[in-house]
């Protein structure tokens, strides 16, 4: 649902790909400390929204409509901002 909302593949395999991996990335940025907070969560899926020329302001109902809970969208973002820092 979340993949859907962030205009992205969303098939079975793109979901459980996407989960897969967010999961592999929060293990590991989590061994070195990299901690995210949940506004920096909402920061990188708000990003994340307007690389996909989503308004911001569409993107809470978009992601109630769709039925995306709270902590999978946090989740995911933790995901992505953490693993960024770990990169970098």
């Amino acid at each position: 649902k979340l993949l859907r909302v962030l205009r992205q593949p969303a098939t079975p395999a793109a979901a459980l790909e996407s989960i897969i991996e967010d999961r592999i990335k929060a293990t590991e940025t989590r061994k070195y400390g990299i901690n995210p907070s949940n506004q920096e969560a909402t920061q990188e899926l708000a990003r994340i929204a307007a690389s996909k020329n989503i308004p911001a302001a569409s993107l809470g109902p978009a992601l109630q409509a769709a039925r995306v809970d709270q902590q999978h969208w946090q989740e995911h973002g933790k995901a992505q901002i953490g693993w960024r820092g770990y990169v970098a």
